[in-house]
Order: C-alpha cells, then structure tokens, then sequence
C-alpha cells in the first residue's frame, strides 16, 4: 500500500498512529475495522450552542464565508446582526474582527 505519487511506505501513518492522534484532539473512536484498515471517529462532546443571537450571526457568516466560500453572504450576515446588536454581548468584539476581516477578504478578491 502507498500513500500516493511521491510517498514512501514510511510516509503512511498507521492506523493505530491516526487512532490516537484523533483521541488527543478530543474526538471518540467508535468503530474499527482492521482490515482494510479504517476507523470511524465522531467528536466527543456536542459543541456548545450560540447563547445570543450575534453568536448565531457569527458561526452562520463562518458557515457562510469560510466552509461555502461565499464571503459577501457572510458579510451581509454579519452585518446585519451588527446593526441589531444591543453592545452588551460578549461576541461582539469577536463580530467586528471577523467583519473586518471578510471586508478585507473581499476587497483582495
């Protein structure tokens, strides 16, 4: 088995190896096959929930921007969640960096 054009046998990890990497970054095993050689992993925990609205914004303008490649519909989200913000969240910070940074995203496109 090779990893590929250009890799070597000692170039492929092992499973056990992509096993444990996996449960140090805090995901769970939950089934294995050993041959062929593949495991299933799932996250550990559920992440927590946006608690304010503004967080919502916020991970549904990431959703948008960074996994869908559409900066401007994130930026429109965004946006539009600033101006409804009351200021007392603790996300807006956050909001405004993230703002500013798909406005500069944008404009280098």
């Amino acid at each position: 088995m090779t990893g590929g054009p250009g890799c070597s046998r000692e170039q492929i990890a092992s499973i056990d190896e992509i096993a444990s990497f996996y449960e140090m970054l805090g995901f769970e095993i939950t089934y294995r096959q050993t041959r062929p050689n593949w495991i299933r992993i799932y996250t550990a925990a559920q992440a927590a929930e946006a608690r304010t609205k503004l967080a919502r914004a916020l991970e549904n303008a990431a959703r948008q921007a960074d996994a869908r490649g559409d900066e401007r519909q994130g930026l429109k989200i965004l946006e539009g969640a600033l101006k409804r913000a009351t200021g007392d969240e603790p996300e807006l910070p956050a909001a405004r960096e993230y703002r500013d940074e798909l406005v500069e995203r944008i404009k280098g496109s």
